[in-house]
């Protein structure tokens, strides 16, 4: 039987219509280009259909020549085991001038129809492999019927492999669906040469954020250089700012005193956490797993991928279906670059051990010779995009520490400018030279996993005078990008918050600040530390990470999407800023820093030892209230507890919520109000068996599980498969006033899930005192109950009960409690006692809770105490109050119990309206105001109007007052942002990173307040705010905030 050869000019024909091609199935034997009287081989040696993969036409080569492959006739193919990405075999091409080769089949192209599911767009993906760099272009082109449709070029400038991954919106010309041929034509200034191709994949489903344009294709993905990803995809951008900044490079020299110390405690940072003996025989073994062997100086081994590349064909790990098993297990069955890394660093503190002897020291070093010549011809070096480099700085951060301690080994053998060129450019270390415009919003990838590898490279950097100039501008660089980020862009804000997804999120702040402290320590005291202010702005944010957590834990309510009760900070960053001295570098070590350290450790380790012999202590638990404006975050603490309230607004997510994270979490940041005392195992939050609908203090219909959970789209280019809601509301924040603070929010609901639902809420807090109250409850939800939560509580140990009066509750389903005649008290296992007046219709649970994982939806079950106020089913205007009495003993119980009978009362509501909460706390003597619209007539001694939604906390002593005022919309953009409505102006789903706004800086708000009686200035007034007394007799205060920080204003009556 024989096969015809194709030929351009006669056209594909597919379907079965005409087969157009010859091949070899093994490595050694060659086909030349055919010809019609050419036999080939019989038909069983061909590969007729283990291409056709369930996502398309993937060839991996590995089951004889795929029956679609041909090639001209001045052209050879095979294929070979000298190179592959897969399995054992690739495609080898021998082509000589304008040779052609052919891959003939319906190409699988689909063109992208606007949705809110998926944004994936076709793409071409393939791997190349080039044994030697020429100055030429490959062009692929992909057409119809023998005519081209579409074509790209690649430069041939590389050694080793490349992986292409190429959107068709990328390529010249108009793609079809009609597309039946893929056509590689060899450079025409080239006599001959050859290449490898594995994984050709002519159109896949690819996430549009992710390819990245590098060295051979510099035109792709434009878009991405502008992009919220762009810290991970400006390889090629950030690369050119540095290559021109080094040619205009000025001779100059380094300050080799602080390059010694830098190196000194960077390798001190490595090397200190791991002090046992190195286990040569493991490390023997493990290199004998990948294989390398060497051929005319080219080290080849087993494939080398990396996870984020494959995830093209996974969703959130399980195959998606673009793959059957055979294809899945052979694009997977390369060595993880992260465990390559993780190796290369177990290798490189073995050679600098003195524990080993001198001839295994000598054999390991070939070794890591040998595995970093490896890593370079699989892909792994300068201008290599790896197809997407998307979150590629978790896979190197171990592979950056073990070549800065192998430097000099590196220089030995001559490598070590390819290897401070590869961290320089997949470290991204050019975005030092990036216009000092877009120095803001510093991502916390960068910090966690980037930042270190960007000055491991400078400092490796053989050139002194360019080594010195970019140790200078990465100074500039760091200094500048603390102290500067806007709206809702990355970095550190004035409240202290990190933020990370367009939000304060601790978890990713961890990583952030355990990748900068130490690069802020080693360069401290030394010529290019960084800048007082930058110090002052980095010491602010890590002290803060100790004041929204309690015993290292997390407050649940800023724990993003990853609602376990073990998320928590680390003691390195207060280690680092210990020891990179006071921010005027007057001192040596951070006392604040040290003492916080020591408050906080565990351990007795040998920093803990070392700060004790310096003199220092530990502080006490922080005392006071912090109101975190763009956290949405308000935080009493005392005595060692912490109790906090946390919002959203139009501006702050609610959640945010993936397909393996946080599915029920909709209702985490509605106004919920956590108390975590001293002891994080005593925490009320438990994961297994939590009721997703009841977090503390917030409000929300209670909803079966299966319609709690998030129904996650892919809204637009800009986001993933995720949901981050907001809402419409500009109120939603809190305010300080003399170590006691507030917070309040308009909660609305999201027409995605309950347009109808909304409602007003107020915290205050006073001492050990919490009072809360809502009102302008309301949904037209009718079919499930709409409940304010009081508390939900893991009971952990058999004898934890609840207290309902005087009585203990062990067991309860659904408990009435509450009349109209007496008012209630509660006590939760944790001893903060709940107040709650006659009228109110409470329920308590307490025993064996079902639930569900927040991440795979599988059951689960635990023992837990619950109460809630119950609002009926569709409420109106339902309504709150309870007071909470934090860490309370049984006598305190009763004294307060009294009081609230007594004509002494603790507090009095003095307002409780949709307008506006007033509540006055006798011990302080404060008024707090939660003014939800601009009020006129305020019944009140002191205020008589405010002509903007605002927050006011207030304390007179004699013919002082104490003032503090806010009004809480960050003021991102002003008036409405139509692209977040459909046609008929409701509000639409819209990811957050689309907002234009989202890095706007925070604009002034002005808030005019009418104040009875004349006043004027103690002493001088904050800038922003003036005092004019009227004709009326009264005084208008004008206050101006930014960034929804509240102003304290000091005024006795005129």
């Amino acid at each position: 039987m024989h096969f015809k050869c194709a030929n351009r000019k006669s056209g594909y024909y597919m379907n079965n219509k005409k087969i157009t091609n010859l091949a070899l199935l093994i490595a050694t034997t060659v086909v030349s280009g055919c010809s019609q009287s050419e036999e080939t081989q019989p038909i069983e040696t061909l590969d007729m259909s283990s291409y056709q993969q369930p996502g398309g036409v993937m060839y991996f080569f590995e089951n004889g020549m795929p029956s679609t492959v041909s090639a001209s006739s001045d052209s050879a193919l095979s294929l070979s085991s000298s190179h592959f990405k897969d399995g054992k075999t690739s495609l080898a091409w021998g082509y000589k001038a304008g040779s052609t080769l052919t891959f003939s089949q319906p190409v699988g192209y689909r063109p992208f129809v606007a949705n809110d599911t998926d944004q994936s767009q076709s793409t071409f993906s393939a791997w190349i492999y080039n044994p030697q760099a020429r100055d030429a272009q490959l062009t692929f082109e992909f057409g119809t019927d023998g005519k081209a449709q579409v074509s790209f070029d690649i430069n041939m400038d590389f050694k080793g492999w490349r992986h292409l991954l190429i959107p068709f919106k990328d390529m010249d010309g108009y793609p079809s669906e009609k597309m039946d041929y893929m056509q590689l034509s060899a450079p025409k200034s080239v006599n001959s040469g050859k290449i490898f191709l594995d994984q050709v994949m002519l159109s896949i489903p690819a996430d549009p954020r992710w390819p990245t344009r590098d060295n051979i294709v510099p035109y792709i993905n434009i878009a991405s250089d502008t992009a919220p990803n762009r810290h991970w995809l400006s390889l090629y951008r950030y690369q050119t700012l540095l290559d021109k900044a080094q040619q205009t490079v000025k001779v100059q020299s380094v300050d080799h005193d602080s390059i010694i110390a830098i190196n000194t405690k960077l390798e001190s940072f490595v090397l200190q956490d791991d002090k046992k003996t190195p286990d040569v025989q493991k490390l023997y073994k493990k290199y004998d797993l990948y294989k390398l062997t060497e051929n005319s100086g080219v080290v080849t081994g087993k494939p080398l991928s990396n996870k984020n590349r494959l995830k093209i064909f996974q969703n959130k790990g399980v195959n998606k279906g673009l793959l059957n098993q055979e294809g899945f297990e052979t694009v997977f069955s390369g060595t993880e670059i992260r465990k390559y890394g993780e190796y290369m660093l177990e290798l490189a503190k073995a050679i600098r051990s003195d524990d080993i002897s001198d001839q295994d020291k000598q054999t390991l070093s070939e070794m890591y010779i040998q595995l970093t010549r490896y890593a370079f011809d699989q892909g792994y070096t300068a201008g290599s995009g790896l197809g997407t480099s998307h979150h590629m700085g978790y896979s190197f951060r171990s592979l950056f520490q073990a070549h800065f301690l192998t430097r000099d080994l590196l220089k030995r053998e001559e490598l070590l400018d390819d290897v401070s060129n590869m961290m320089s450019w997949f470290s991204l270390t050019g975005r030092i030279y990036r216009p000092v415009s877009e120095m803001t919003n510093l991502n916390a990838d960068i910090l966690n996993t980037q930042l270190r590898g960007m000055l491991y490279s400078i400092l490796m950097q053989p050139n002194e005078s360019i080594q010195a100039q970019h140790l200078q501008q990465f100074t500039f660089w760091l200094s500048r990008s603390i102290t500067t980020s806007h709206g809702l862009g990355g970095g550190f804000k004035p409240d202290g918050s990190i933020f990370h997804h367009a939000q304060h999120y601790p978890a990713y702040g961890k990583g952030a600040l355990k990748g900068l402290t130490p690069v802020v320590n080693a360069l401290s005291r030394t010529q290019y530390a960084v800048s007082p202010d930058a110090h002052s702005m980095l010491k602010k944010v890590v002290a803060m990470t100790a004041v929204y957590s309690n015993d290292s834990l997390t407050l649940a309510s800023i724990n993003g999407r990853h609602p376990v009760e073990k998320q928590g900070i680390d003691l390195l960053p207060f280690m680092h800023m210990a020891m990179a001295g006071s921010p005027d570098g007057k001192e040596l070590i951070d006392a604040e820093m040290a003492g916080t350290y020591l408050r906080l450790s565990k351990k007795k380790n040998i920093f803990v030892r070392y700060l004790k012999s310096q003199g220092f202590m530990a502080t006490p638990a922080p005392t006071g209230h912090w109101s975190m404006s763009y956290a949405n975050l308000s935080i009493q603490r005392r005595d060692g507890w912490v109790a906090a309230v946390r919002g959203f607004s139009r501006y702050l997510v609610g959640n945010e919520t993936y397909a393996n994270a946080n599915r029920y979490g909709r209702y985490i940041n509605y106004g919920q109000l956590e108390i975590m005392g001293p002891d994080g195992k005593e925490r009320a939050f438990s994961h297994d068996g939590w009721n997703w609908n009841r977090w503390p203090g917030t409000t929300a219909v209670q909803l079966p599980f299966d319609e709690l959970k998030g129904k996650l789209r892919n809204v637009d280019a800009f986001s993933g498969l995720e949901e981050m809601l907001f809402s419409e509301q500009t109120y939603s924040g809190s305010l300080s006033h003399q170590n006691n603070g507030m917070f309040a929010m308009k909660l609305q609901g999201h027409p995605k899930y309950d347009a109808s639902f909304g409602a007003n809420k107020s915290v205050f807090f006073f001492d050990n005192r919490i009072v809360s109250l809502g009102t302008n409850i309301h949904t037209r939800e009718d079919r499930f109950a709409t409940q304010t939560t009081l508390f939900q509580s893991t009971l952990r140990d058999p004898n934890d009960v609840v207290m309902v009066g005087e009585k203990p509750v062990a067991v309860a389903d659904e408990l009435e409690i509450g009349s109209n005649e007496k008012a209630s008290v509660l006590v939760d296992p944790q001893n903060n006692a709940y107040f709650v007046p006659a009228g109110e219709a409470i329920r308590v649970s307490a025993g064996v809770q079902r639930s569900v994982n927040q991440k795979n939806s599988k059951p689960t079950q635990g023992r837990f105490a619950t109460a809630v106020l119950d609002h009926g089913k569709a409420p109106t205007d339902g309504r709150y109050e309870y007071a909470i009495l934090v860490d309370s003993s049984k006598d305190q119980v009763k004294q307060f119990a009294y009081e609230m009978n007594s004509k002494r009362q603790p507090y009095v509501v003095m307002q409780q309206d949709n307008s506006g909460h007033i509540v006055w706390d006798r011990k302080s003597n404060t008024t707090a105001y939660a003014l939800f619209e601009p009020s006129l007539g305020i019944d009140n001694a002191l205020i008589e109007a405010v002509d903007a939604p605002a927050m006011l906390m207030a304390t007179p002593d004699n013919n002082r007052l104490s003032l503090s005022v806010v009004n809480p919309d960050l003021n991102l953009y002003q008036g409405i942002d139509f692209s977040q409505y459909d046609d008929k102006g409701v509000q639409k789903e819209v990811s957050i990173y689309s907002r234009k706004w989202k890095d706007n800086p925070s604009k002034p708000v002005t808030t005019n307040i009418t104040l009875k009686g004349k006043w004027k200035a103690f002493n001088s007034l904050p800038a922003g705010v003036s005092l004019v007394v009227q004709s009326d007799g009264n005084t208008l205060l004008t206050v101006i905030s930014v960034d929804a920080q509240g102003v304290d204003i000091d005024l006795h009556r005129a």
